[in-house]
């Protein structure tokens, strides 16, 4: 792909995820985030800067240039904007938000001395004065921003084995930083070695890059600083938008299981008015989480409750019937469950009220097999579908109504 391309695509993931942060805002418009907020800023920057860089590419057509070719300053500027976002986006997500909230401003102040100082230099001339001191502002502040920005990714990367997007995007971004090192470095070593007076970009001889890496000087200026804003970028925004997008899975997931649990949930509760749990107010119906582990826990109460009318031979003619259908294992199971319940209720609206001095509470009917609640939540759909589907489970009760 070419240079130019790949930085589209780059600047499309970034903008995808920005986007991403922004909907986390508005989901939770009732609590301030300014961590998210800063990220979603960053990630827009982020974004336009290698929107930017598709435009120039890092393409020095003319590597000779002067320290005032617009071209020349504009892509320097670019790339320093988007390693400072990258560090940004690092510091804001590896450290309390009191103390990365004044790193990130320290950096934004030295990005803009440094962006102002190298303007100046451009503006004032293209002799060996200005040159030296535009480059040492450049090296100086994308220098110490890579250095930064390889350190705080491969310590954040140690902590994060047991996260495999986040620990993945670390290590891209580790690798952008190091390749733009060896950019700064090569370009540094060529300006002394070969011509101490015309700082890189220069070329002796040919004077436009063929290719990335040709001549091999172009790896310096061309190849290597494209390869680190791209690796960094993409290490920083595509956990982001990863992680956006199994959240949106988890989402439709958890939607779909409250729709599932419905007519065994109503069931419950019209049986039992009283395991109805107190509301938390608006914003708590809009969190398809907190409604499917309210419906697991009241559906839970409700099971608890049916005991006293549980009758022993349902559970053997339910299995038995849903052998000779060829279920088996877990499916087997929630169909014997959805039976007992189905039977259970049916006992119940026949003995009438129901009278809490009538039976001694039951033992706990935690399920072994069922150690935590979203494995019990995900138990509970299998039963609710047989409860509300299976034919088996309305064919055992046939003979009890003839």
């Amino acid at each position: 792909m070419p240079l130019d391309g790949a930085f589209l695509v780059v600047a499309a993931l970034t903008a995808a995820a920005a986007l991403a942060c922004a909907a986390g805002l508005l989901r939770a418009r009732s609590r301030r985030s300014p961590r998210r907020e800063t990220a979603a800023v960053l990630l827009v920057v982020l974004s336009g800067a290698c929107c930017a860089l598709s435009a120039s590419g890092l393409r020095y057509h003319d590597l000779g240039q002067p320290v005032r070719a617009p071209d020349r300053l504009a892509t320097d500027v670019v790339t320093m904007t988007a390693m400072f976002a990258v560090l940004g986006l690092l510091v804001a997500s590896g450290q309390g938000w009191h103390q990365a909230w004044p790193r990130i401003m320290h950096r934004l102040t030295a990005l803009i001395a440094c962006v102002a100082g190298m303007a100046l230099c451009s503006a004032i001339g293209s002799g060996s004065p200005q040159a030296l001191a535009y480059f040492t502002l450049y090296v100086a502040f994308l220098g110490t921003s890579l250095a930064e920005v390889l350190g705080l990714s491969w310590r954040q990367a140690q902590l994060v084995w047991d996260r495999p997007l986040r620990h993945g995007g670390l290590l891209l971004t580790c690798g952008g930083a190091a390749a733009g090192i060896a950019a700064l470095a090569g370009q540094t070593v060529w300006a002394v070695a070969t011509a101490p007076h015309m700082l890189p970009p220069a070329l002796p001889a040919a004077r436009s890059c063929a290719g990335l890496v040709n001549p091999a000087q172009c790896a310096f200026t061309v190849a290597l600083p494209g390869v680190s804003v791209l690796l960094a970028a993409a290490g920083v925004a595509l956990p982001v938008l990863l992680s956006s997008l199994m959240g949106l899975w988890r989402y439709w997931r958890q939607v779909r299981m409250l729709h599932m649990l419905g007519p065994l949930w109503e069931r419950m509760r019209n049986t039992f008015p009283e395991i109805r749990l107190p509301e938390h107010g608006p914003r708590s119906r809009m969190d398809p989480e907190f409604r499917l582990y309210r419906r697991v826990i009241e559906i839970g109460a409700g099971r608890a409750m049916l005991r006293p009318y549980s009758r022993p031979g349902i559970s053997a003619a339910a299995a038995e019937t849903a052998a000779q259908f060829g279920l088996r294992g877990e499916e087997l199971r929630a169909t014997v469950e959805a039976a007992e319940i189905v039977a259970a209720l049916r006992a119940r609206r026949t003995a009438g009220c129901y009278d809490p001095q009538a039976w001694e509470p039951p033992p706990d009917h935690t399920d072994p097999d069922v150690p935590d609640l979203p494995v019990e939540t995900a138990w509970l759909v299998k039963v609710a579908r047989a409860y509300a589907t299976s034919p088996i489970v309305y064919q055992l009760m046939t003979p009890r109504r003839q």
